[in-house]
This record gives C-alpha cells, sequence and structure tokens, in this order.
C-alpha cells in the first residue's frame, strides 16, 4: 500500500522507538475513560491515522488528508539543510511530547501545498534559515513572508476540556453509557 511505505519512511525520521512510544502513550490516554478517550481520539487524530496507514489499515478520507500531509515530512527533511533538519526534528520532538501535536507541522505544510497549487514558489526558511517567519512565497517577482501560527481553543478557559472529561471519567462510572471506544486502532 502506498501510504505504509511513505509512512514507514515518517516514523524513520521520527525514530522508531521515539514513534512507538508516543503511540503507546496515545494509547493509555485513549483507553483510560470513555470520555477522556473521545477527547483524546480527537485531539491525536493525526497521529493514529499515521499508524493506521503505517500498519495498512483503510483510512476515511478525512485520516488520508492527514497522512497524506504527513507523507511530505520526510522530503521535507530531505531538502532542507543540516541546521533546518535540526529544527524540523526539534519541532517534531515537540510535537510528540505531552498534550502536543503534529497538527502545528501539518498545517504548516498545508499551507505550503496551497500555496504551491496556486503557482507560488514556496521555502521553508524558517526552517532553513530560522526567520522569524514559516515560509516565503514568491512568484512574477513578488514576495510574502507566512507565518503559520497555531493555538488551542482551550487557551483561556478556566478548565480545559481534557481535565474536564477526565474528572467526569472519575467522578460518575455510572453515567457511562454502554458504549466503548472504537478500538480499531488502539
Amino acid at each position: 500500500m502506498f501510504f505504509m511505505s511513505n509512512m514507514n519512511d515518517l516514523v524513520n525520521v521520527i525514530g522508531v522507538s521515539a514513534w512507538m512510544s508516543r503511540f503507546a502513550a496515545i494509547r493509555e490516554r485513549v483507553t483510560a475513560g470513555v470520555q477522556a478517550g473521545k477527547f483524546n481520539m480527537q485531539r491525536f487524530a493525526a497521529e493514529a491515522a499515521i499508524e493506521k496507514a503505517r500498519r495498512g489499515q483503510k483510512l476515511s478520507a478525512a485520516e488520508a488528508e492527514f497522512v497524506n500531509l504527513a507523507t511530505r515530512i520526510p522530503a521535507l527533511h530531505d531538502q532542507l539543510n543540516a541546521a533546518g533538519r535540526q529544527r524540523l526534528g526539534e519541532r517534531m520532538e515537540a510535537a510528540l511530547t505531552g498534550d502536543a501535536t503534529l497538527f502545528p507541522l501539518l498545517h504548516l505544510l498545508h499551507t505550503a501545498a496551497l500555496q504551491e497549487s496556486r503557482g507560488f514558489d514556496v521555502s521553508f526558511t524558517g526552517l532553513a534559515d530560522a526567520t522569524p517567519y514559516d515560509l516565503l512565497i514568491e512568484r512574477d517577482g513578488a514576495a510574502a513572508e507566512i507565518a503559520c501560527d497555531t493555538m488551542s481553543a482551550e487557551e483561556g478557559h478556566a478548565v480545559h476540556r481534557g481535565v474536564w472529561t477526565q474528572l467526569i471519567d472519575r467522578i460518575d462510572p455510572d453515567l457511562q453509557t454502554w458504549r466503548r471506544i472504537p478500538a480499531a486502532i488502539f
């Protein structure tokens, strides 16, 4: 399967043991409780899609989009200079730690692909040259800088949704329904 071999390339860039450890941590979070599990399935949807593709399992349309973006990471890694590869590695390491996800990196790749589809030449200057912006796009002698910032909808809330779902799972198991989290990947 096409995605399967590309996901193995991605996992090799990340590091096989780092990926396996991360996915084990995600699996633990998803199976911790019904409400927390549902929340974490949403939070780590891209990582789950990558693992499904790596295992050769069937993907939904949304999962295939995540995987399609993720397949660009090894090529990006190869095109960067040594300092850029180091910065990409640091971003991936940060994205695979704790509550962080791969979404900011996938957002960067999506933005680059979108600009390429519009006919721009795209440079990953944030990674390659440590510029204060992420992408430099150019076409017909004009250039623009793009910063691909992301933020959490949870920021500024008194109670983080993930913490709330953990609380609900702990205080009243009777609130839980008979339905369980689909365990297709976990």
